[in-house]
């Protein structure tokens, strides 16, 4: 369960690793405009990681992942995910050319 920031880089310096990830989220939109992020999930062909972002304040890290055409992300329920990316990050995984 990545809970910090510190975490949080460490997990995506080792994701850089990897030309593919899969990425989910998990999230609330009860009485609410927006969805509340809840929970991330991300796969990277080889650990699957949690990442709870009540604990997170540096979100740079894995922003500059979802960024990175390189990388190419598979997304589960995608327009949803999407949303939540927006909301939380104010900006959409950036995708292949």
């Amino acid at each position: 369960m990545i809970t910090t920031d510190d975490a949080l880089a460490s997990l995506c310096e080792a994701v850089r690793a990897f030309p593919a990830i899969a990425l989910d989220t998990e999230f609330v939109r009860t009485r609410t405009y927006y969805p509340q992020l809840g929970l991330i999930q991300l796969f990277d062909g080889e650990h699957l990681a949690l990442i709870d972002p009540l604990g997170i304040s540096d979100w740079s890290p894995l922003k500059a992942i979802l960024r990175d055409p390189s990388i190419t992300k598979f997304l589960h329920a995608g327009s949803e995910d999407l949303e939540v990316f927006l909301n939380v990050f104010g900006e959409l995984p950036t995708t292949p050319d």
